[in-house]
């Protein structure tokens, strides 16, 4: 009996007296699978070979319809631009309007009648409508004194901002709003710019879509008053309206 008067405390057991660690267990160096039986290792294998020939599979599917929908985005792209390009006004009278200017004063394709007019359907959110306000103003100011007249036609836009956008580009010809985009419809109008251009008689001679360039529009005037059939022509940064606007 010991001193504290507890029983006494039998020494641990030696190593050898352990039961033996189970084989599975056993450090031995080599790969886990020498350690797994014949047909869970064959099983196993033809899992992890499963599962590599789903992910790639998985992996080609999405490559697939990436690329399908990209190819049929192009084809929508490029037949939405034809269409928009193609107008049914070539050669026929243009459609009548009687709008006001953001001024105020009343403007009507009646009282232009008998002078070439040009129409510019704009607007200020449209990056190409700014990149040719300045080829516009000087075509304006070149052509004006022979009675040509230009009207531009604010297209799904506030008024606020385009008398803004005609004041910062110096605009001097009249712009005018269209509630409710009735005339745009009458045009046919998809986006902007779209430029029209009038004879004297009424009847629509050419159809621009996307920014007219610095002699656009000059050369325009000297084909069709050489007789040139109804000119179509299809420009740089043709934009349909943001929705919501």
């Amino acid at each position: 009996m010991s001193q504290h008067g507890s029983s006494p405390v039998s020494a641990p057991s030696s190593p050898s007296s352990r039961d033996p660690e189970p084989a599975s267990h056993r450090e031995t160096g080599s790969h886990v699978e020498d350690t797994v039986p014949g047909p869970l290792l064959v099983e196993r294998r033809s899992r992890l070979h499963r599962r590599r020939v789903v992910r790639l599979s998985a992996v080609t599917f999405a490559v697939a319809a990436l690329v399908g929908l990209t190819v049929v985005y192009g084809r929508l792209s490029s037949r939405q631009a034809t269409m928009a390009a193609a107008s049914p006004l070539l050669g026929k009278p243009a459609p009548p309007f009687a709008l006001r200017a953001l001024e105020g004063q009343p403007i009507t394709s009646r009282s232009l009648k008998g002078h070439v007019l040009v129409v510019n359907f704009w607007a200020s959110w449209c990056v190409a409508c700014r990149q040719e306000a300045a080829n516009l103003e000087s075509f304006y100011k070149r052509w004006s004194g022979t009675g040509l007249h230009l009207v531009g036609i604010v297209y799904a836009d506030s008024a606020s901002d385009a008398r803004a956008f005609d004041t910062e580009y110096k605009i001097t010809f009249p712009s005018v709003t269209d509630p409710g985009g009735v005339t745009a419809l009458d045009y046919g109008v998809t986006g902007v710019p779209e430029t029209f251009v009038i004879s004297p008689s009424g009847t629509v001679v050419a159809h621009l879509v996307g920014a007219v360039g610095p002699t656009t529009l000059s050369s325009v005037l000297t084909q069709v008053s050489g007789g040139s059939r109804p000119i179509e022509r299809q420009g740089p940064g043709f934009r349909q309206a943001p929705s919501g606007r």
